[in-house]
């Protein structure tokens, strides 16, 4: 049985955490312990997230075991998780910018536009993005080594120009239009179709509020 994903997080803020090579200069991910927090794909490592999002299978294999461990509400369009009862499976949206219906995610070709659907779903106001670099620095895709198909040199450089960036430029299109604001907040990232923000001024906010 497929999920239909509820407006859990009307009008509030979430932090969308994705992959990218920026994120090791991250210090301290505790500021957004208390906070609404999506982690893509391995992410989920990084803390007591409410959410992790994967369309990836091959991922899934790779991490099924510490992904059980997680606390927070695992969700995929991975029909082949769709027979366990710890994660919430969600049907394909194909490959429509947005696709309207509750238990469907656009899914975009990556992880990261899956995860931003899913926030869209919640019912949340605003979006930052965080680690959604979209490029490589120094050869590297991640912030981590975990990814076995990068390991095996299965992914290539120019993925990010030549997939995984033209959803989010249609995207960008129509988003104010959902009732949703998209900040990134990698002031060097190569995807420029949301204003960009300093990612260390969203997390000293993200702390102030905290307090």
């Amino acid at each position: 049985m497929y999920w239909q994903i509820p407006k859990m997080w009307l009008g509030e803020t979430a932090y969308l955490i994705g992959g990218g090579k920026s994120l090791e200069t991250v210090n301290d991910w505790s500021v957004l312990h208390r906070k609404r927090v999506i982690a893509v794909n391995q992410a989920f490592e990084l803390g007591p997230w409410d959410f992790v999002y994967f369309q990836d299978c091959i991922w899934f294999d790779d991490n099924e075991e510490a992904l059980m461990k997680f606390g927070g509400i695992k969700v995929t369009t991975c029909l082949r998780t769709d027979l366990n009862p710890n994660i919430m499976t969600v049907k394909h949206g194909g490959d429509i910018t947005y696709d309207s219906r509750p238990g469907f995610i656009s899914l975009g070709g990556n992880s990261g536009y899956g995860a931003v659907m899913l926030a869209i779903k919640l019912g949340v106001k605003v979006i930052y993005l965080l680690g959604f670099d979209m490029k490589t620095t120094a050869g590297e895709h991640n912030y981590h080594k975990k990814h076995s198909r990068q390991a095996k040199g299965q992914i290539p450089e120019d993925i990010y120009e030549r997939d995984f960036m033209h959803p989010f430029a249609r995207l960008a299109k129509i988003y104010k239009s959902l009732g949703v604001e998209i900040y990134n907040a990698n002031l060097d990232s190569a995807m420029d179709y949301f204003p960009k923000v300093d990612r260390e001024e969203v997390l000293d906010a993200a702390s102030l509020m905290c307090a």
